[in-house]
């Protein structure tokens, strides 16, 4: 059976966690905004079209982003949750 988990690595978890979905989301919404942007002038769309695409491909970036915000949660938790071995358990003595 396994120890509940404690406050400050439920917390680092949670930091983490965060930091991750901020930097990749960061990405993913920043090529999304750039995407619509270029097709928009590209093919002279015009502002309201331009608008339209990007908040088509704002939209698909939050239905990419929050499973993945999820399963790196999940991922995490599996990690922190793990026994922390010592050096000498490491070496196998």
């Amino acid at each position: 059976m396994t120890a509940p988990l404690d406050k400050p690595r439920s917390l680092l978890s949670l930091v983490l966690t965060l930091s991750v979905a901020v930097i990749v989301g960061a990405e993913v919404f920043g090529i999304a905004i750039a995407t619509a942007w270029a097709a928009g002038g590209l093919f002279h769309l015009g502002s309201t079209f331009t608008y339209a695409i990007g908040a088509a491909l704002v939209g698909l970036g939050l239905w990419v982003m929050v499973p993945f915000t999820r399963n790196v949660w999940r991922v995490e938790r599996t990690i922190v949750e793990a026994p922390v071995r010592t050096e000498a358990e490491l070496r196998g003595g």
